[in-house]
């Protein structure tokens, strides 16, 4: 007989801390959006599209790393409550 187990309590905490992670990664970010506003003047006005571009690359690629995670995320959460729900199902059977 084949077996499994999946540990819904790990997988709820899992998924907290990616969202906790994802969240601090944003706070960086606008932090370091914060610090770069004055990236212009330190250079002189001559590298601000380098530093421009850059600025927009990452925090383009944040957008799309948060938006994966939170498609990812309510995957596993779906899963997570489909083995609830079959689990809850089995238990009802075997009680009856």
């Amino acid at each position: 007989m084949t077996s499994f187990d999946i540990n819904n309590n790990g997988l709820t905490e899992l998924n907290e801390h990616l969202y906790r992670q994802v969240h601090t990664v944003g706070e960086i970010l606008d932090n370091l959006n914060g610090v770069m506003t004055s990236v212009p003047l330190a250079v002189d006005n001559k590298a601000t599209q380098i530093w421009l571009d850059l600025q927009k690359e990452w925090n383009n690629a944040y957008v799309e790393m948060t938006q994966k995670l939170n498609r990812n995320t309510l995957a596993s959460m779906d899963v997570q409550q489909i083995f609830n729900n079959g689990d809850n199902r089995s238990a009802t059977i075997m009680m009856s």
